[in-house]
């Protein structure tokens, strides 16, 4: 592959995003057992949006509306993929906690 005369860059990896989450939030004080990873829609446009825009990976967190909040998803954006497609095999698990507050209008 040639480069001459090209600009090349690394891939923006995001660690905190909502991308491609079917549904980030519920109403539980402990939301500690929810997967993010089995609520990937992997036809949301935001993950072609950010692939046109150089994002190659994201860490996929669930909402903050609980103490607790559920299992992140460390994906590989492929637009067209399945789901599970999207998973990075063997990442490390992580999960999110936010107090329970999100930002309110005064």
């Amino acid at each position: 592959m040639d480069g001459t005369g090209k600009h090349v860059t690394a891939g923006i990896i995001d660690e905190h995003s909502h991308i491609g989450a079917a549904s980030i939030n519920d109403v539980a004080a402990n939301s500690g057992m929810v997967r993010v990873g089995d609520n990937i829609d992997a036809e949301a446009i935001n993950i072609y949006r950010a692939l046109a825009g150089g994002v190659v990976a994201v860490q996929v967190l669930h909402g903050s509306a609980n103490p607790i909040g559920g299992q992140s998803a460390l994906i590989k954006l492929r637009w067209g993929e399945s789901p599970e497609n999207y998973k990075i095999q063997g990442a490390d698990g992580f999960i999110k906690f936010a107090l329970g507050e999100n930002v309110k209008a005064q």
